[in-house]
C-alpha cells in the first residue's frame, strides 16, 4: 500500500500567513517573470538582462579572438509600452561591474547539453567556478543615471556618468578626459525587449549600453566576471549576473548583497534559513529548495578563449529559458510555452514545438544592437480570473465576512441592549409600599363638649 503524506490544512493555511507576514520581503526581484501581479506601468526599474558580447569595428562578432571591443548591455524596466516621461527615473543609480582578476576554472564539454564530469557540468551551468568567490571586488566599474524624459536612444540620455578602475593599488575615478578614452561609446534609451520569452514580446525596456576596447580594461587571465546592481537612495535592491539566476524565487535575497557574500550565505540559508524561506520552501520546495549545484556567485563569466555564447557572456539572440533549463533551471523555458499577445511576434519569433526561438524583432549587427522599440500601447495588464471563479471567489469572501462578521454583529448589538436596559432600569424598580391605616376607634384630640 502506497501512504500519501498529507500537510493539514490547518498548517498550511499558518504557514502561508508566516510567509506572508512573518517577514519582510528582502529583495525586490520586480523584473522576475515569476511575479503575475507586475503591471507595465509599475514604476519599477527593476533589471531584466545584462548582456556581454564582443565586437569588432562596432559590429557584432561570435569569437572574441576577432574582436576589439566588449559591448555590455543593461535592460531595466520590463513590460514597458508607454513613452516618456517616466516619473523618478532619475533617483536610481545603475551600475555595471567586471572582475578581470580573479581566477577562473573552465572546462566546457564537447556537448553543452550533455555534461559528463562534474566541472564540465559547472562550466555548462555557470561558464566557470570562481576559485576564491570571496574575494570577488571589481576592477572596472561603470556607474549611470538617466533622465526622466528620455529622447531618442543616445548619450544625451545620462544625467551622470561616472567611471572606477582599482588594478591593486586602490579605486580611482576616471576624468572625463580618461572616461572618454576608456568608454569612447555610450548609449541609452527605450529598445525593443530582448528576453526571448512571449510575455515579453511587443513591449520595451529602458537599455544603456557601453561598448570598452578590450586594450583599456587589462584582464590578465583573459576572463571577465561581470554583473550589475541598481541602487536607490543607497541601497541596492536588485542585482543580475548570469542570466535567469536572481529571477528564481529561491535566490531572492541575493539580490541586496555583493557577489563575493553569495557563497556564504547560500550556504547558511541552506542550514539556518529565515522564517519566511523555512517556511515557502516548505509549501512550494520546486520553487524555493536549493539545488546541489547552487553553491556559485551569481555572476556572468565571459572568456576570449572562446565562442561567445552562453554561459560566455550572452549574446543578444541566446534563449537562455531554455539553455538553462538543459542544466536544471526550467521554470522560465515551462512558460515559454505561451502564446504572444500580438500575431506579428508569434510569426517573428520563430516558434518551433510551441515555443519561440528567436526574438520578436531583428537585433542589428550594428550600434546599438538592440531592436528599435516597439509603439506605444495599452499597458499588459496581470493575469485575472475567470468570471465564472471570479464569482466563486467573490462568493467565498462574502460567506466567509458573514461567518467572521456575524457574531460580532451579535455581540455589539447584545451589548446595545444591555446599555439601554440599564438606563431604564431606575426607573422600573418597584418603590416601598404607603403604611396602611391602623384599625379601630379613632382618638380624638378635641375637648369633650364641642366647641364653645
Amino acid at each position: 500500500m502506497i501512504t500519501l503524506n498529507h500537510r493539514p490544512l490547518g498548517w498550511i493555511a499558518a504557514a502561508l500567513l508566516v510567509a506572508l507576514i512573518a517577514t519582510p520581503v528582502s529583495a525586490s526581484d520586480h523584473a522576475d517573470p515569476i511575479d503575475p501581479l507586475r503591471m507595465s506601468t509599475d514604476d519599477d526599474r527593476g533589471l531584466t538582462g545584462l548582456f556581454a558580447f564582443p565586437t569588432k569595428e562596432g559590429k557584432r562578432v561570435d569569437d572574441p579572438k576577432d574582436g576589439d571591443s566588449l559591448v555590455l548591455v543593461l535592460c531595466v524596466n520590463r513590460l514597458l509600452s508607454v513613452p516618456p516621461p517616466y516619473k523618478g527615473l532619475d533617483t536610481y543609480t545603475f551600475k555595471i561591474h567586471v572582475d578581470t582578476q580573479r581566477e577562473v576554472r573552465i572546462n566546457y564539454p564537447k556537448d553543452l547539453a550533455n555534461p559528463m564530469r562534474p566541472e564540465e557540468r559547472d562550466t555548462a551551468r555557470y561558464g566557470g567556478v570562481v576559485v576564491n568567490p570571496e574575494l570577488i571586488d571589481p576592477t572596472f566599474s561603470i556607474t549611470m543615471r538617466l533622465k526622466n524624459d528620455l529622447g531618442p536612444f543616445s548619450e544625451e540620455n545620462f544625467i551622470e556618468r561616472v567611471v572606477t578602475v582599482n588594478n591593486g593599488d586602490g579605486e580611482k575615478t576616471l576624468t572625463p578626459a580618461e572616461m572618454g578614452k576608456t568608454v569612447p561609446q555610450w548609449g541609452a534609451g527605450v529598445r525593443d525587449d530582448p528576453f526571448i520569452f512571449p510575455p515579453f514580446f511587443g513591449t520595451n525596456v529602458i537599455a544603456m549600453v557601453v561598448r570598452i576596447p578590450f586594450a583599456n580594461i587589462p584582464a590578465p587571465r583573459g576572463t571577465f566576471i561581470t554583473w550589475a546592481t541598481v541602487e536607490r537612495n543607497g541601497a541596492q535592491f536588485d542585482h543580475v549576473g548570469r542570466s535567469q539566476r536572481t529571477q528564481l524565487p529561491r535566490f531572492d535575497f541575493l539580490n541586496t548583497i555583493p557577489p563575493k557574500e553569495h557563497v556564504s550565505t547560500i550556504k547558511k540559508m541552506r542550514t539556518d534559513p529565515s522564517l519566511r524561506l523555512d517556511v515557502l520552501r516548505y509549501l512550494f520546495p520546486s520553487e524555493f529548495a536549493f539545488r546541489g549545484f547552487d553553491d556559485q556567485p551569481d555572476v556572468m563569466v565571459f572568456t576570449k578563449d572562446r565562442v561567445t555564447g552562453f554561459p560566455n557572456g550572452r549574446r543578444l539572440q541566446d534563449d537562455v529559458a531554455k539553455l538553462t533549463c538543459e542544466q536544471g533551471d526550467c521554470q522560465l523555458y515551462e512558460l515559454s510555452f505561451a502564446k504572444p499577445r500580438l500575431p506579428e511576434s508569434e510569426r517573428l519569433s520563430q516558434y518551433k514545438a510551441g515555443r519561440p526561438t528567436a526574438n520578436d524583432k531583428e537585433f542589428s549587427d550594428t550600434w546599438p544592437y538592440l531592436a528599435e522599440p516597439w509603439p506605444d500601447m495599452d499597458p499588459v495588464p496581470p493575469p485575472g480570473l475567470s468570471t465564472k471563479n471570479q464569482i466563486y471567489v467573490g462568493s467565498a469572501l462574502a460567506l466567509t465576512a458573514v461567518v467572521f462578521l456575524f457574531p460580532w454583529v451579535l455581540y455589539f448589538r447584545s451589548k446595545a441592549q444591555l446599555r439601554r436596559l440599564r438606563a431604564t432600569l431606575p426607573a422600573r424598580v418597584p418603590q416601598p409600599p404607603v403604611p396602611p391605616m391602623p384599625l379601630g376607634p379613632v382618638t380624638s384630640t378635641q375637648p369633650v363638649g364641642g366647641a364653645q
